[in-house]
């Protein structure tokens, strides 16, 4: 009760006439910080953007880089990667498909 009384004294002081004018350009300086800090805020994220995206067309550039040279995507690996003999492995697959293929 004591609380909601001194808010509506308050409330009414700055009512009068003479605060008015001061309350109005307390507004007006509050809005004017509120307004440089978002902008400030909207520079900054530009920014981070722009850096973001400069960021993902090197990525795309070094992705078709690598496309270019081995002639696959990026995530491919040959056989020999892996210490395997290509042909030893395309003879295995022929074995296999043909056993499994000529049973039907």
């Amino acid at each position: 009760v004591y609380a909601l009384g001194w808010l509506r004294e308050v409330g009414n002081r700055l009512k009068a006439p003479e605060l008015s004018s001061a309350f109005g350009l307390w507004q007006s300086s509050y809005e004017r910080r509120a307004t440089a800090k978002a902008n400030a805020k909207a520079k900054s994220l530009a920014l981070d953007r722009l850096s973001l995206e400069t960021q993902l067309d090197e990525l795309k550039a070094d992705a078709a880089a690598v496309e270019r040279e081995d002639g696959v995507g990026a995530h491919r690996y040959h056989l020999a990667d892996f210490g395997l003999d290509p042909a030893e492995i395309r003879l295995r697959f022929e074995r296999y498909s043909n056993r499994f293929l000529s049973e039907g």
